[in-house]
């Protein structure tokens, strides 16, 4: 414990010497700084935070014997802010720890994002992680700003790219004028993606460029952004292509009236062509993806009313020249369901994959029985867009249903305790052969205390 202690002093003495690792801090003035101009420093504050996470988990999945695990998680947060133009961030985590594990620290920060085609990008096992470390800053004598390091990510409402479970390593050049904000973004996506046949290739990594325009409304945000994807051997589709995506995103998060709501579009061109040093099987495609999602929100205290409706592009197996599966970049978290997209393989043939070759539609709601205990329930249609045998049956577009129910109990201001429970009743698309795939139960509880 006393090791751990010092190494988070010498972390935070480093913050603070070289006075460039900062990232978005709160624009209060806060007891102690002084006003200064760009360029000069005038004085640090320091401020902690952290949780501790506990959760239990009970899974019975088709096709997969049950399992049951309780895993801890800790976070702790170091934020520096020097004067006005300069802060910054490091938080370093021990990832779920599972019970038993001889105390020893298993931290497993992976940092797998959801291709279509998911591969692992990264992992780590056996220490502490930094899920992030960046710097924030104010160019002196022009309204620019820069974010750079390692920070948690997503345009948009989340649906193309987000990276909010362990972060990614990026540039953002910014100016807010007004109620407007430009940025530009350069993100490395994966380092050295190695996907087969992982022969010699001189660049495996996957690149993200791109520019967003946000503008802030009286209750929320309309923005779009525009992202070029570059896998110069890596491959987004897997397999050794040279992709090249373009990404125009459209997002709108706003309250109408007593509605809130949540709207993106996303469309997708480019191409992914054979690769100079291999030779892999197939043709060259052109992306012609596409999604929409909108989200609705009623709240009528006690009783809020939530619904989703979602499309996402799938792939046409007949179709040899054109990629019409919308490609998305997600985390590993959930997303909307419990099982469906976060523990089973999707329409689109992976895990965290979003919306991709999935249309999707739910109703659901939330009630308040008292001022620390709320109860909710939600129903999920899912099909696919096109056709898939994901066990190995006839091909067929029924994915199944879902139902997910939640408890969320407030014990202090700083302590919760809330579970989720979700049943998924698979389609024909879930088939093994001619044998219909068996229902799948999810139990998920989380203990979190956050200071």
């Amino acid at each position: 414990m006393k090791k751990f202690v010092v190494l988070l002093i010498v972390l935070a003495l480093t913050l603070i010497s070289t006075s460039a690792f900062a990232i978005h801090a709160e624009e209060t003035d806060q007891p102690g700084i002084v006003k200064s101009e760009p360029g000069v420093t005038s004085g640090v504050a320091m401020t902690f935070s952290g949780s501790i996470e506990i959760r239990e988990r009970f899974y019975n999945i088709d096709a997969t014997p049950r399992t049951t695990n309780a895993q801890e998680r800790v976070r702790f947060n170091v934020d520096a802010k020097v004067g006005d133009y300069l802060n910054g961030r490091i938080s370093i985590e021990n990832d779920w720890d599972t019970f038993g594990r001889n105390e020893a620290p298993q931290g497993n920060a992976s940092g797998s994002v959801g291709f279509n085609q998911p591969t692992a990008l990264s992992s780590t096992a056996g220490r502490l992680d930094l899920r992030e470390a960046w710097m924030n800053f104010m160019i002196p004598g022009i309204p620019v700003g820069v974010k750079a390091g390692h920070q948690l990510m997503q345009l948009g409402n989340g649906w193309f790219f987000r990276s909010m479970k362990y972060g990614s390593d990026a540039w953002v050049v910014y100016n807010d004028t007004g109620n407007n904000t430009l940025a530009f973004y350069d993100v490395r996506v994966g380092e050295n993606v190695k996907q087969p046949p992982a022969t010699a290739q001189p660049d495996q990594d996957i690149d993200f460029y791109g520019i967003l325009d946000a503008y802030k409304l009286a209750d929320g945000v309309v923005s779009i952004d525009f992202t070029y994807a570059y896998a110069p051997s890596g491959g987004l589709l897997g397999g050794a292509t040279k992709d090249s995506l373009y990404n125009l995103g459209l997002t709108y998060a706003a309250k109408t009236g007593p509605i809130h709501l949540r709207a993106e579009v996303d469309i997708q061109s480019g191409k992914s062509e054979t690769n100079a040093f291999t030779t892999p099987a197939g043709q060259d495609r052109d992306f012609k993806g596409y999604q929409a999602v909108v989200q609705a929100s009623a709240p009528m205290d006690p009783l809020t009313i939530n619904a989703t409706l979602a499309y996402g592009t799938g792939h046409d197996s007949a179709d040899a020249t054109d990629q019409k599966q919308i490609i998305t970049v997600l985390d590993t978290e959930r997303h909307y369901t419990l099982i469906y997209e976060y523990l089973l393989t999707t329409g689109s043939g992976g895990l965290h994959t979003g919306f991709a070759n999935t249309m999707a539609a739910s109703l659901g709601g939330e009630f308040k029985i008292s001022k620390s205990v709320a109860v909710g329930l939600e129903y999920w249609y899912l099909q696919a867009v096109e056709d898939v045998a994901i066990n190995g049956g006839a091909p067929d577009s029924n994915l199944g249903q879902e139902l997910d129910a939640t408890v969320n109990w407030k014990l202090y201001d700083n302590l919760t305790w809330n579970w989720r429970f979700g049943w998924f009743m698979p389609g024909d698309a879930y088939k093994h052969g001619t044998v219909d795939a068996e229902d799948s139960t999810a139990v998920y509880g989380m203990l979190s205390f956050k200071f």
